[in-house]
């Protein structure tokens, strides 16, 4: 199973930039995705002076769909 950054590419908008982004933040897989909150990762990106975007929320429901219906390629 994918882990890590490719894990994170199977979200619909994510590229090999977010996913890295998103992997140095402590985010390595679908379900950390899954339980994060966009308000808690947007400030995580300012902090860190990157830039935002208005994706995390879709991104987070996402890899919530991906998590209930089992296709989130298993955990690390």
């Amino acid at each position: 199973p994918r882990s890590g950054p490719d894990q994170l590419r199977q979200i619909t908008g994510i590229g090999p930039v977010w996913a890295e982004r998103l992997h140095q933040l402590g985010i390595h897989t679908i379900a950390e995705l899954a339980s994060a909150t966009a308000e808690h990762i947007n400030m995580q990106l300012v902090q860190r002076g990157w830039k935002t975007t208005a994706n995390l929320s879709m991104w987070i429901e996402q890899a919530r769909r991906l998590m209930s219906s089992g296709k989130s390629g298993g955990e690390p």
